[in-house]
């Protein structure tokens, strides 16, 4: 595990925040009274983030702790197409909405987000339930004698 290895994580840490500082600076800089800019801005942050920081962090803290990246990607394909599935409703309203309705970015946003929490519940609905029920079991009592992981762990791909 990582416990005693606090100061590499905060070393990675720094590194990651050192770089958001200057893209962000440089982003608002660049941005400032574009039409479009707070969706360019939403833009460098997801390209930033998920492409170019994310990846080596994550390497970075799993060989800090002893982990495999089997350990991150395994519970990824779970989530993965409930990700991927809530793009294109999404997308296509941000394309139907400006075309058909060019209201205020800050009237269609709000309504991409819920548009994309509720396809997003939707198609995930399955792993959510299993996520909820083992989290509440963790809660409750057990029996004595009872183990907590009796057996094989249940995943979420498993039916209900």
């Amino acid at each position: 595990s990582s416990v005693g290895r606090a100061d590499r994580m905060a070393l990675g840490s720094l590194a990651v925040a050192g770089v958001s500082a200057v893209v962000f600076t440089a982003a608002m800089m660049l941005l400032q009274g574009h039409p479009d800019g707070a969706f360019l801005f939403a833009a460098v942050y997801v390209a930033l983030f998920c492409l170019v920081l994310f990846p080596p962090y994550l390497g970075w803290a799993l060989r800090t702790a002893g982990l495999e990246w089997t350990s991150v990607l395994t519970p990824v394909k779970d989530v993965l197409p409930p990700t991927l599935g809530m793009a294109g409703p999404v997308l296509a309203l941000h394309a139907a909405g400006s075309w058909a309705w060019p209201a205020s970015p800050w009237i269609l946003a709000p309504v991409e987000v819920l548009t994309g929490a509720a396809v997003y519940l939707l198609l995930s609905r399955r792993q959510l339930r299993y996520y909820l029920r083992e989290g509440f079991r963790g809660f409750l009592p057990q029996a004595e004698g009872e183990v907590a992981d009796a057996g094989r762990t249940p995943t979420p791909s498993d039916p209900p």
